[in-house]
């Protein structure tokens, strides 16, 4: 019996004592992870960087590191006397309890970041983008600090930063796991597969239905030879199902092939740190499009010939361009080339202002009756509380315009459950002649008009009705601001000035967005456009309504 007794006391000693060497295991383990954050955080402070930023992580580090020595100490003490008692039970689950409550307001206070990053641009310029945001905002939390400002915007600093850090870190994996044995080699594209139909579309009454399908596969290349030279090009495939390629037979079920061409073949230098130069076919776009797009829903897109410099600040950036659109090598004529020159300036002062764009468009047009457009223009988005805002505005003057070449555009909305809704009202002058814009998007899916001597009202609604199902809305009702004179289609070719009717017609666009996972997603989206009474006097009093509808699959790696 004592035999037994005393075995039951060994095995009860060497679980107590297995417990205990357990835990002090785990406190050790948190101890020197303590320790390791306040060298890391000291190492920070030597090398410059402001204490007042670090000083609060730091004294929670030393005050830990305190209590996990004391306690250590008293368990070692007390080490054959502990047990486990239904008062350190209760208490175990009050901590649980509170620390779930805490959880849960940390859930509800938090706050998403309000920096976005342009991602169509190359890696090596993501590169620069982030790592000039991570500054400002790193500048922006220690002036939130400095000047006591209310824990709200200073967890949008950190939220900021945060978001700005995993960006890079996505970035730097994705070249360390490159499937390029290069490491300074860097490449990212997309397929786009579209099948359109149509009837009665781009001002075609009573014709029948018409369907076609489209591809398009673009990838980007860029080598980073050094640190200031990098080097881009986007060889491009683009046709459509069927057709023919560069004037020769169809290429379908032939030894003939498809095109490849080259979508941007450029090179970026660094000047100096904030300045830097791009020469080449570059795409380029600014804005929401409005004014110069790179026109990403037409099967080939738009790119430009041209040489850019772009300053980059704590607030923005300045870009100055120019391109050649046309040289016509012709001896017989002195000047007869097209050539474009931009002045962009864009910043970031505030939440009402972000951003503030101002910009001047000059385009020299020699060819023979063509104008002369100089185009002055500025662009604010900005929000206040719930409510969120958009207007870009212009006027045009220039050799061989008219007095109304001018377009205004606002749109004013706001946050409905996890819907978003706005309102839009856009002008357009008789003369005003639109540049490069993305059209589509803004005047309708149908594609039936361009912005010149239009009025325009509408109503948009767009959000996911779950997780991988989104829905866009759109209604427009469209004029003419002067009776006597043409409205316009969407590639600027006059629809005709007949009658005296404003009321051009109404649209209404839906689009489905299903979301599928690894780079895949489609969408479905159909317009309809009903004519007004001066689309009917333009078509002999034939008032058939535009049908478009689409589907489309997009792969992206």
């Amino acid at each position: 019996m004592i035999f037994f007794r005393s075995i039951l006391f060994v095995c009860s000693f060497l679980s107590v004592s297995l417990a205990f060497s357990e835990d002090l295991s785990e406190e050790k383990k948190r101890l020197e992870f303590v320790q390791g954050e306040i060298s890391k955080i000291n190492q920070r402070i030597s090398e410059g960087q402001d204490a007042k930023l670090f000083q609060k992580y730091l004294d929670k580090f030393t005050q830990e590191e305190n209590e996990l020595i004391e306690k250590l100490d008293s368990k070692k003490s007390k080490k054959e006397e502990a047990s486990v008692s239904v008062k350190t039970k209760k208490k175990e689950k009050k901590v649980v309890k509170n620390k779930t409550k805490r959880n849960k307001k940390a859930r509800k206070d938090n706050v998403r970041h309000t920096v976005y990053l342009n991602k169509s641009v190359s890696e090596s310029e993501l590169e620069k983008e982030i790592n000039l945001k991570l500054e400002i905002e790193n500048e922006k939390l220690l002036n939130h600090i400095e000047r006591g400002k209310e824990d709200t915007e200073i967890r949008k600093s950190q939220a900021n930063i945060a978001y700005l850090q995993v960006e890079r870190t996505k970035l730097v994996r994705k070249r360390e796991h490159s499937k390029s044995n290069f490491p300074k080699f860097g490449y990212r594209g997309h397929f786009q597969l579209r099948t359109e139909f149509a009837k009665n579309r781009q001002g075609v009454q009573g014709t029948d239905q018409a369907e076609q399908t489209v591809f398009r596969l673009r990838t980007y290349f860029d080598f980073k030879a050094n640190d200031r030279l990098t080097f881009n090009l986007t060889p491009q495939a683009a046709k459509g199902f069927g057709a023919n390629s560069s004037a020769s037979a169809t290429t379908s079920g032939s030894t003939l092939h498809t095109d490849l061409s080259f979508f941007e073949a450029n090179v970026d230098y660094e000047i100096a740190r904030y300045l830097m130069m791009k020469i080449g076919r570059q795409e380029v776009s600014y804005g929401d499009h409005f004014i110069i797009g790179s026109l990403p829903w037409a099967n080939t897109g738009r790119s430009f010939d041209g040489l850019k410099f772009t300053y980059k600040s704590k607030k923005g950036f300045t870009d100055l361009f120019y391109s050649k659109i046309s040289d016509n090598f012709t001896s017989r004529i002195p000047s007869d080339d097209v050539d474009l020159y931009v002045l962009y300036n864009s910043y970031e002062l505030n939440q009402y202002l972000k951003p503030l764009d101002v910009y001047y468009i000059y385009q020299d047009d020699e060819i023979v009756g063509n104008p002369q457009i100089h185009t002055l223009g500025v662009r604010v988005k900005g929000q206040i509380g719930p409510i969120f805002y958009r207007t870009e505005d212009s006027i045009q003057k220039g050799k061989g315009l008219g007095e109304n070449g001018y377009q205004y555009n606002l749109e004013i909305g706001g946050k409905v459950y996890k819907y978003t809704l706005s309102a839009e009202y856009a002008v357009a002058g008789s003369d005003y002649r639109q540049l490069y814009p993305t059209g589509h998007k803004f005047l309708g899916f149908a594609d039936v008009l361009g912005r010149r001597n239009i009025r325009q009202i509408a109503f948009h609604l767009k959000g996911d009705v779950i997780s991988w199902l989104g829905v866009r809305a759109d209604y427009h009702i469209f004029s003419r601001p002067e009776n006597t004179k043409s409205a316009y289609q969407l590639l600027g070719g006059s629809w005709g000035s007949l009658g005296n009717s404003t009321s051009i017609g109404s649209e209404v666009d839906l689009v489905f967005t299903f979301k599928v996972k690894h780079g895949l997603k489609f969408q479905l989206g159909g317009s309809i456009f009903t004519p007004g009474d001066y689309m009917k006097d333009q078509n002999a009093g034939v008032a058939k309504a535009t049908h478009f509808a689409y589907l489309q699959m997009n792969a992206s790696f």
